[in-house]
């Protein structure tokens, strides 16, 4: 009798260490809901985006000295990065003789 009382005590002991997982884990999903939607809450969403704006707008004097750092004392810095391409369309470019030539074929 003592083996089964032993073997029962540890079936206990395992349904209720299963349950507690259980537990914690319908727990942290529900946290983890929550700081999603309070994430993505549109409300939020527009004070953050608002925020923003007013800090960016506050820094105004950084903001320009910025821009005429990259644009105006060093204009050729910014573009290193870029790959160079025409900076006409196509479609505004005038028409050469070749061009011309490979539409009528």
């Amino acid at each position: 009798m003592a083996k089964d009382e032993q073997q029962l005590m540890v079936q206990e002991s395992n349904v209720r260490q299963t349950a507690g997982r259980r537990a914690w884990h319908r727990l942290r999903v529900y946290v983890d809901e929550q700081a999603v939607k309070q994430r993505h809450n549109s409300t939020a969403m527009n004070w953050r985006f608002i925020r923003q704006t007013l800090d960016a707008i506050s820094q105004l004097e950084q903001s320009r000295t910025l821009l005429y750092q990259r644009y105006i004392d060093h204009p050729d810095e910014w573009l290193r990065g870029f790959i160079n391409r025409p900076t006409d369309l196509p479609s505004q470019r005038q028409p050469t003789a070749t061009s011309h030539v490979s539409r009528k074929q």
